[in-house]
């Protein structure tokens, strides 16, 4: 009985607090059994981060580098590097 009330009160309040709160606040000593309880919605992992799921120019909501934008960073980085060195 009184694991059925545990189980209870944890399933009604995961929803509401983040698994480390869940965990002091039913004893247990690992997230792996208040990970049982909690089951986010992509919403609010992407809330969690402050994003809203946008497509990029590419088409994909991955949240990736547009494309070229990483090669234009490296070889400013290297053109910076060898005015350094030189």
């Amino acid at each position: 009985m009184i694991y059925s009330l545990r189980h209870a009160f944890a399933t009604r309040i995961a929803p509401y607090v983040d698994a480390w709160t869940l965990c002091k606040i039913m004893g247990w000593a690992s997230l792996s059994v208040a990970m049982k309880y909690i089951h986010p919605s992509d919403e609010r992992v992407l809330a969690a981060f402050g994003q809203q799921p946008e497509l990029s120019p590419s088409g994909d909501t991955t949240g990736d580098i547009l494309p070229g934008t990483m090669e234009e960073q490296v070889l400013e980085l290297s053109a910076n590097a060898s005015a350094i060195v030189a």
